[in-house]
């Protein structure tokens, strides 16, 4: 049982459980659909007499809306401020988690979700946090789009929403759903975390805080509350949220080329002249000629070499852009 205490001490504090209502149709919608496929034979369902014995096989889940959680699976999986043995605080040279199992989910058909609060959109948010929650929980599974449904993930004994904005949203819904489920399982999210790690390293520190996240994150204010929850005397909280396209690509990273590539096509569109651009694997071409030509507002023929790329332009790259 140590590593779920570890769990709480890593992420997580005592925060009150925001009392459920009945008429709240996201949560209610949630409850219902988990009633009604108890065998976890539906989609965002779960075996619900998965969760009536010993859970301490089980192994932790972990998501977010796309990869960049994976930095907070390899805090968990490193962490050692525990002795494995006893259990009491002081770390002894072996992870924490040594012995545990994590299934990492990252939910990149509906990426990113730093924009869905901005835009109207935050029932749909809660929505897709319970059922990526419902998906941890189950055993429900597809190897692709177009495949049958499998029965053997294992679910989990206890969850980490590794994302700012899915914490922010749906936090308190998961722990409600889990409540209203009857199933014991722990949820922790990275804004408590971040607000723990204010309270305990700030001594005698009178500066701000300086939070910089997604726009939803920061129009939420869960950072803000979180950090007066545990802070009598809580410091200023100033908040900067970013509507860039870099803030809405999980991982994005900066490349020269790219820029450059993308300058050199809005240039030409803007002249109407024409160019030829060569550029390796990993330029990110896509969005580099993606970006102007939605920028530039006229109508825009994309040709491509192969269906996967028009897939992958229709799918994914030009709604998120």
């Amino acid at each position: 049982m140590a590593p779920l205490r570890t769990i709480v001490a890593l992420l997580a504090f005592a925060a009150p459980l925001a009392a459920w209502q009945a008429t709240d149709p996201v949560l209610q919608r949630a409850v219902d659909h988990q009633k009604a496929h108890p065998t976890g034979d539906a989609a965002a369902t779960f075996v619900q007499a998965d969760y009536t014995g010993d859970l301490r096989t089980l192994p932790v889940g972990v998501f977010d809306s796309g990869v960049g959680g994976l930095t907070v699976l390899e805090a968990l999986k490193t962490f050692d401020m525990h002795d494995n043995a006893t259990g009491k605080s002081g770390a002894d040279g072996v992870p924490d988690f040594a012995n545990e199992r994590f299934v990492y989910f990252g939910d990149q058909a509906n990426m990113p979700y730093g924009n869905y609060g901005t835009v109207g959109k935050t029932d749909f948010l809660r929505e897709l946090v319970l059922k990526d929650a419902a998906f941890l929980l189950g055993r429900r599974w597809r190897a692709n789009a177009t495949s049958e449904p499998r029965m053997d993930k294992p679910p989990v004994k206890a969850i980490v929403i590794a994302c700012n904005t899915a914490t922010a949203y749906g936090l308190d819904d998961v722990r409600a759903a889990a409540k209203a489920w009857g199933i014991p399982v722990l949820t922790v999210g990275v804004v408590e975390a971040g607000a723990r790690g204010v309270a305990e390293t700030r001594g005698n520190n009178t500066g701000a805080v300086a939070v910089l996240a997604t726009n939803a994150t920061c129009a939420s204010n869960a950072y803000p509350k979180a950090i007066a929850r545990l802070m009598p005397n809580a410091p200023a909280v100033f908040q900067r949220g970013s509507g860039t396209l870099a803030a809405g690509i999980s991982g994005f990273r900066p490349r020269q080329s790219q820029t450059d590539m993308a300058r050199a096509v809005a240039q030409a569109i803007a002249g109407q002249t024409a160019l030829i651009v060569e550029a390796g694997t990993g330029t990110g071409k896509t969005f580099a000629y993606l970006v102007p030509a939605l920028l530039w507002g006229g109508k825009v023929i994309v040709s491509t070499g192969t269906k996967n790329l028009q897939d992958q332009l229709f799918l994914r790259d030009i709604p998120v852009v």
